[in-house]
């Protein structure tokens, strides 16, 4: 996808004007931290990037921690949000109105139940959406209420400079904010680096083997994959109390997904897109819970099917792990064993089907190198490069979502989840309407195969 630039004008290299409108009282920081992340929010001092991403990191010379009724937090490093972009070269600018577009389209559903695909959204290039930011410090907020893990939220800034804005397609203005929050660990936590356990820097791995020795995970035999199953079955146990927070759209990604010593499990992290089910209507309130359910699952195929997780990870080794089935089992935790397992394995056949066909496509030439011998980037090197990075070419988004749908369709109509969130349309309903996103020759295949499960 090209990047569209409506707005393309930088806001100039100074200071920025601030201010804080958000702070979450059950933990107050010093004064002196205070100003701290004052100064990187209107770049008095420049922010301190250590990833590619639009996420500062304030690294704590000692942890955060207070008791509360839901337990004790503790904050060891801080996480600044949307306070400028630290591009794969690792240039630092400063948060701005230029469109940035992503690559990731995604399923979306309607208030009448149907399905279609939506491509994602640009966003501001280094920057936040204001209402983005209050989002996420809303939705940490509910999730710490709720007892579930979370990154804790701290405060939310607005920039009060009339140019900082981002302008959408449709011409709408919005302000730029910043989220700030807290991170449980000094150290990268994200359960992507999980994949990366044999080649990762030493400080990772012993934080990665001291949680798998918390929580008693057997890594004598294929570390990543059993961490990576831990964390999905934490996922799948948390995602459902999600939903019943009456919550709704967190991406299941291992990106999106944190794990923490303290809390012995995963936690929730990016969670600005995430939305309260109370403006959803009768129909789609619970295909949306059947949804962030199956994005956990989703995600899984999407990882092991990248070209560079195809090359690492054989399907059977895959298989082996049980991944998909722990995952399934641990959201939908009191359905018969025989039924889950069954329509896992379908997920898994899928996977498979789609991973040979990663494997059949793959070239001798990495795609970063063949981009660079391209001369790829002379206009905009971090749009470019990110398109450069993006290897989603052997996925029918269609073909993938309607297995996805139909199981989890199966799974929510038996589950218990469907007295808390009822269906509203029938099975016949669901289906024609899972054809008409895909086609009807597939749908009949799928809705045979669950039928001999249930």
């Amino acid at each position: 996808m090209s990047n569209t630039k409506e707005n393309t004008s930088e806001i100039p290299n100074g200071v920025l004007e601030s201010e804080v409108i958000s702070r979450w009282a059950p933990l107050p920081i010093s004064d002196e931290l205070d100003a701290s992340v004052d100064d990187i929010v209107s770049w008095k001092v420049t922010p301190p990037f250590f990833r590619v991403g639009r996420s500062a990191l304030m690294h704590l010379p000692s942890p955060l921690e207070i008791g509360t009724q839901n337990g004790t937090v503790r904050v060891e490093q801080i996480k600044i949000k949307g306070v400028g972009l630290s591009d794969f070269e690792g240039n630092i600018s400063q948060p701005s109105s230029v469109h940035f577009q992503m690559n990731a389209p995604h399923l979306g559903i309607s208030e009448k139940g149907t399905f279609f695909m939506i491509p994602a959204a640009t966003k501001p290039k280094g920057g936040l959406v204001l209402e983005k930011a209050k989002m996420e410090f809303h939705i940490a907020d509910i999730l710490f209420k709720n007892n579930i893990p979370t990154e804790i939220p701290l405060r939310v800034y607005k920039y009060t400079d009339p140019d900082m804005c981002f302008e959408a397609k449709g011409g709408t203005r919005s302000d730029l904010g910043v989220v700030v929050a807290g991170q449980h660990h000094a150290t990268y936590d994200r359960a992507d680096i999980m994949l990366d356990y044999q080649v990762t820097d030493t400080k990772c791995k012993a934080q990665m083997d001291e949680f798998a020795e918390l929580v008693g995970i057997d890594t004598s035999i294929d570390p990543e994959l059993s961490m990576f199953t831990f964390v999905y079955q934490s996922y799948g146990h948390y995602i459902r109390k999600f939903s019943q927070c009456q919550l709704y759209r967190h991406s299941g990604h291992c990106s999106n997904i944190g794990f923490s010593l303290h809390t012995k499990s995963i936690y929730f992290t990016d969670i600005d897109s995430c939305r309260v089910l109370a403006e959803c209507g009768e129909i789609d309130t619970s295909l949306r819970v059947m949804r962030d359910a199956m994005s956990g699952g989703y995600n899984l195929f999407s990882i092991f099917t990248e070209p560079k997780n195809a090359r690492r990870f054989s399907f059977d080794r895959i298989v082996r792990s049980g991944i998909f089935r722990k995952y399934l089992k641990s959201y939908y935790h009191e359905l018969p064993e025989t039924l889950v397992h069954g329509l896992a394995g379908l997920l898994e056949d899928h996977t498979k089907e789609v991973h040979e066909r990663v494997l059949a496509h793959i070239t001798e030439v990495p795609k970063e190198e063949a981009s660079e011998q391209a001369g790829l980037g002379s206009e905009d090197d971090c749009q470019a490069t990110y398109d450069s990075k993006w290897d989603r070419v052997t996925t029918d988004y269609e073909e993938t979502y309607s297995w996805f749908l139909a199981v989890f369709w199966t799974l929510h109509r038996h589950s218990t989840m469907s007295e808390e969130f009822p269906l509203a349309i029938s099975d016949d309903e669901i289906f024609e309407n899972i054809a008409e996103f895909s086609n009807q020759k597939l749908v009949d295949t799928i809705r045979k195969k669950i039928g001999q499960y249930c």
